[in-house]
């Protein structure tokens, strides 16, 4: 059973360039870049599942929504006026829109490789990169170190007071009561972040994914002879050695639990891997 109909288009183009590797060249270089850009959305979602949860948890999750693209994320979301102003409670604290929203995309705008390959004689060096620019990760890692005051965030901000929030009151009136994050006086449950439960305002913990990362890179030297064997060859290699990203929490691309079809969502998701070894190949 099919339940949604999708439109997708996109474009995907490379380049490459290489040099001559004849033996009047001591040195020979290629490289390829490649960029990959597609747009999707969902033109039908069959009766009765709307907004479906296909991955995620019960207040926070991917979902189909007509008109959006497959798997964004649906979260809780802060209470606003029809101007966009969040609307402050009677304490002085924002209040919770009472319906979840679609809150964030974990598709990204592009995506470009970058692999170049430089060779010196009988030496060989090469290297991969990806850049992802866009994307929307849920931060839910974040959310619940807040929750259990364990974040820096938590840390910094446990001895303000008297803050007022920016904001209009149910009224309409500009939000003028003060509040501290953490007061002794009250119970636990009403500090600043207790009080919007264990994964918070989902909509408040939406970051960007955009990443550079050096995927591959080796280095190989090739001895050749005239018997039996006549290639000799060993590189050693490194895989997944940096990813340069402003994400606060590990691994943008990352699945949840590791299972597929979760991007987007990090709760305590798993660092990636590095990979280094040594080749050894033999022609004969």
């Amino acid at each position: 059973m099919n339940l949604s109909s999708t439109k997708m288009h996109g474009v995907e183009f490379s380049l490459y360039y290489n040099t001559d590797g004849s033996k009047r060249r001591a040195v020979s270089l290629s490289s390829n870049v490649s960029f990959f850009r597609a747009v999707s959305r969902i033109t039908k979602v069959k009766e009765g599942y709307e907004a479906l949860p296909i991955a995620g948890f019960s207040n926070v999750f991917k979902a189909l929504v007509k008109g959006k693209t497959p798997g964004v994320i649906m979260g809780s979301d802060w209470l606003r006026d029809a101007a966009g102003q969040q609307i402050i409670g009677a304490d002085g604290f924002p209040l919770v829109s009472p319906t979840l929203s679609v809150i964030g995309d974990p598709t990204p705008d592009f995506t470009m490789k970058f692999s170049h390959t430089i060779t010196y004689k009988k030496f060989r060096f090469s290297a991969d990169l990806e850049w992802r620019k866009g994307g929307d990760v849920w931060n839910g890692t974040a959310a619940v170190l807040d929750y259990y005051g364990r974040s820096a965030n938590s840390a910094s901000q446990r001895q303000t007071t008297g803050y007022v929030f920016p904001g209009v009151t149910i009224n309409g009136q500009p939000n003028t009561t003060p509040v501290s994050f953490l007061d002794p006086s009250k119970p636990v449950e009403q500090n600043r972040w207790t009080r919007y439960g264990i994964t918070g305002v989902a909509s408040s913990y939406i970051s960007k994914g955009d990443y550079i990362r050096l995927h591959t890179i080796s280095l190989g030297y090739t001895w050749k002879f005239k018997k039996r064997i006549t290639d000799l060859k060993i590189s050693a290699y490194a895989e997944n050695l940096f990813v340069w990203s402003l994400y606060p929490g590990v691994d943008p691309e990352k699945l949840l639990f590791d299972q597929a079809g979760t991007a987007g969502l990090d709760l305590f998701n798993l660092p990636s891997s590095r990979n280094a070894g040594i080749i050894l190949t033999l022609q004969f």
